[in-house]
C-alpha cells in the first residue's frame, strides 16, 4: 500500500539539507553530492546514482527482468508504461540520508535500504547499493507491482492485489532461473498463530475496510492474502494454479470477487480449511521457472553527469517529499553552474512553487514550456501556476491546452488528469471527459483520498448534486467504517480545504476520538470547525493542537496557527481562497501541488 502523496506530513520542517547544513556560502554543483554520478538508461527505467557504473548498469539489468518476470506472471498488467521510471542508486548510508533526510530522522539509527515512492506528481524507486538485497528487493519489488497493477483496466480485488505483490515480489533471481514462493517470515507467523478470516469476508475487503486500513488488522490481512496465494499457486503440486486463473478472468468479467470466489473455488469452508492445514506444513514448497531474458547490453546506455546534472536529478524527489529548504541547496547549485540547463530551470520552478512563489514559478515554468520542453511536469506547472493566477477564458483554454500536451506524454499522469477535469468544468466543458479523467486518475491511484474528494466537487459543480452527496456519502461511510484514524483525518483536512467542513465533520471527531490529542488531528479539526462557522470550537482545537505538536512542528507552522486563533479571536477569518490554496498546496501541511 503507497498512499505517500497526499497523506498530511506534519513533522519536522525547514531543516537545511542534512549533508549541507553546516554550509556559510553557496555550494558549487561539484561539492554539493558525495562521490561520481552516472545516469544508465534502458527500455523502461532511469537509473541515477554514485554506486559506480558497474552498479548502475547491473540495477537496469535486474529491473527490466523484474518487468518482464511480473509481465510473465500476469498477463493482464500493463505491457509498457509511458515514461521510464526513475531509479536512484546511493552508494551509502551517507548517500542515502541525501535522498530521505526526514524519514532517517524518524526512524532514527533504523536502516532504509529501499524504498518505492508513489506520488500524483512523480513515482521513483531508491536503493542503498550496500544494503541487504534480498529485503530492499522485496520491499521496492511489491510496490513496483502495484504500479503496474494500477496501469491495467482490470481493477483486482484488495486481497489478490496485496497477495499477489507478496508473493511475486519475494521472487529470487539467478543466473539461470527464478525461484518463487519463498517464505515470508513475518507473515507466516502472524497466520499461523491467529484465527484466520473467513475468505468470504477477505474477498470482499476493499480500499476502505478496517482490515485493510486498520493498523491492528492489516498485517493480518496482508499476511492471509499472501498466504491463501502461495497456497493456490504451489499447495498441492499446483492443483489449484488453474482456480487462481479463472478467479482472474471471473474478475476481468467483472464478477463480484466473493461471488468469483465461490465460482473458481467451490466450497470456501473447505478452502479455508485446506489453507489452515497447509501452514502447518514444516517445510513449504518452492517453484522454479525458467530466468527471463537479460535486456540486450546495446540497449543500456550508461553516461557520467556533470555536477549540474547531478544536483538537478536528485533535488527533484526532495522537493516532492521533503520541506523545501532540504533541496533548495542542490537547486542553487545546480542553477549556478548551468543557468540554462532545463532539469535544472525545471528544480528551480518546482522549488518556487514549493515555496509558494507563483510569479515566479509561473515565470520560470512558462520559460521551460517556450523552450519546447517534452517534459510533462514543465508543461503540467506551466498550466497550473497559469490557474493559481485566476485564469480568464484565453487562460484556461492555453492550460487546457498544455495539460493534454503532458498527458499526450505521460497517459497515466494522475495530476494532470485531475486538474484538466477540474479546467473543463470551470470552462462550462464536457462534464462526462471531465468525469472519466477523474476516474481514470482513481483507478490508476485507488487510495488517493483527494481524487475521491475532487470527484465529489466536480458532481457539484456540474449540478449533479444527489450524485455528488451519495458519492461523499460512501465516501465518509467507507471512511468511519475502516477504523483508520489517520484515513479519517486525511479526508477531514482535505474535505475542509474543498468546502466540504461541515459533511466531514464526523471524521473529524472521530478521528480524535482514536487518537484523542493528536496534533494533526487537532489541527484537522480546528481548520474544518472554523470553516464550518465553530468560531470557539476551531480556537480550543487549535490551540490544544499547538500545545500538542511541540517540537514535531517547524516555527512557520506554529506561527500560522497563533495567526489564524488571533483572528478567530478577533472575529475575522483567516480562510480566505488564497490561505485555502496555500494549505492545498504546502506539503507541511498537507500533500504536495499535485491537485
Amino acid at each position: 500500500m503507497s498512499e505517500a502523496s497526499t497523506w498530511r506530513a506534519v513533522g519536522r520542517c525547514g531543516a537545511a539539507l542534512l549533508l549541507l547544513a553546516a554550509a556559510a556560502v553557496p555550494l558549487s554543483a561539484a561539492d554539493a553530492l558525495p562521490g561520481d554520478w552516472y545516469e544508465a538508461k534502458s527500455d523502461h527505467f532511469v537509473i541515477v546514482g554514485n554506486a559506480g557504473e558497474k552498479r548502475l548498469r547491473a540495477t537496469a539489468i535486474h529491473f527490466e527482468q523484474v518487468r518482464a518476470h511480473f509481465l510473465d506472471v500476469a498477463p493482464l498488467l500493463a505491457r509498457s508504461a509511458a515514461r521510464p521510471l526513475p531509479i536512484f542508486v546511493a552508494r551509502d548510508r551517507r548517500t542515502m540520508k541525501l535522498f530521505m533526510p526526514s524519514l532517517f530522522e524518524d526512524r532514527g539509527r533504523a536502516p532504509v535500504a529501499g524504498r518505492f515512492v508513489d506520488l500524483s506528481m512523480m513515482q521513483f524507486v531508491q536503493l542503498q547499493a550496500d544494503a541487504s538485497e534480498i529485503w530492499r528487493e522485496q520491499v521496492v519489488a511489491h510496490e513496483y507491482f502495484h504500479y503496474l497493477v494500477n496501469r491495467m483496466a482490470t481493477r483486482l480485488p484488495v486481497w489478490l492485489d496485496e497477495g499477489l505483490a507478496e508473493f511475486w515480489g519475494a521472487t529470487q533471481f539467478t543466473a539461470d532461473s527464478r525461484v518463487v514462493g519463498r517464505l515470508i517470515e513475518e507473515r507466516l507467523a502472524w497466520v499461523r498463530n491467529r484465527p484466520l478470516l473467513p475468505l468470504d469476508r477477505l474477498f470482499a475487503v476493499d480500499r476502505s475496510s478496517a482490515e485493510y486500513r486498520g493498523v491492528d488488522l492489516a498485517p493480518r490481512f496482508y499476511a492471509q492474502s499472501w498466504a491463501l496465494v502461495h497456497f493456490l499457486t504451489l499447495g498441492k503440486q499446483g492443483a489449484r494454479e488453474a482456480e487462481l486463473r479463472n478467479y482472474l478472468r471471473l474478475i476481468a468479467e467483472k464478477v463480484d470477487p466473493v461471488a468469483a470466489g465461490k465460482q473458481a473455488f467451490g466450497d470456501l469452508r473447505a478452502l479455508e480449511r485446506e489453507l489452515v492445514a497447509y501452514l502447518q506444513l514444516r517445510l513449504f514448497p518452492l517453484g522454479e521457472m525458467k530466468a527471463v531474458a537479460a535486456p540486450d547490453p546495446a540497449r543500456i546506455t550508461v553516461r557520467r553527469l556533470r555536477p549540474a546534472e547531478a544536483a538537478s536529478a536528485v533535488a527533484m524527489p526532495l522537493l516532492h517529499t521533503e520541506p523545501p529548504a532540504r533541496a533548495r541547496p542542490l537547486v542553487d547549485a545546480a542553477r549556478a553552474a548551468e543557468p540554462e540547463l532545463v532539469s535544472a530551470r525545471l528544480a528551480q520552478a518546482t522549488l518556487a512553487i514549493r515555496e509558494r512563489r507563483f510569479e515566479a514559478a509561473s515565470a520560470e515554468f512558462e520559460a521551460i514550456r517556450l523552450s519546447g520542453t517534452t517534459d510533462p511536469l514543465a508543461l503540467y506547472g506551466a498550466a497550473v501556476t497559469r490557474l493559481f493566477r485566476g485564469a480568464d477564458a484565453r487562460g484556461l483554454d492555453e492550460s487546457e491546452r498544455d495539460l493534454r500536451s503532458a498527458l499526450a506524454i505521460d497517459p497515466d499522469f494522475t495530476a494532470a488528469k485531475a486538474r484538466l477535469a477540474d479546467t473543463l468544468v470551470r470552462k462550462g466543458g464536457d462534464v462526462r471527459e471531465a468525469l472519466e479523467l477523474l476516474r481514470s486518475a482513481r483507478r490508476v491511484r485507488p487510495s488517493d483520498a483527494v481524487l475521491a474528494l475532487r470527484e465529489v466537487e466536480i458532481l457539484s459543480r456540474a449540478g449533479r448534486d444527489a450524485e455528488s452527496s451519495d458519492t461523499l456519502m460512501r465516501l465518509i461511510d467507507g471512511a468511519l467504517g475502516s477504523g483508520s484514524a489517520s484515513y479519517m483525518n486525511n479526508l477531514c483536512w482535505y474535505g475542509a480545504l474543498s468546502g466540504l467542513a461541515a459533511a466531514v465533520m464526523p471524521l473529524c471527531d472521530r478521528s480524535l476520538e482514536l487518537v484523542p490529542e493528536a496534533a494533526s488531528a487537532l489541527d484537522s479539526r480546528g481548520v474544518a470547525r472554523a470553516l464550518a462557522g465553530d468560531v470557539s470550537g476551531a480556537i480550543a482545537d487549535l490551540k490544544a493542537a499547538v500545545a500538542a505538536a511541540g517540537e514535531t512542528w517547524s516555527e512557520a507552522q506554529i506561527a500560522r496557527r497563533r495567526a489564524w486563533i488571533e483572528a478567530l479571536g478577533a472575529g475575522g477569518s483567516p480562510f480566505d481562497e488564497e490561505m485555502l490554496l496555500e494549505l492545498q498546496l504546502a506539503p507541511e501541511e498537507s500533500g504536495g501541488w499535485g491537485y
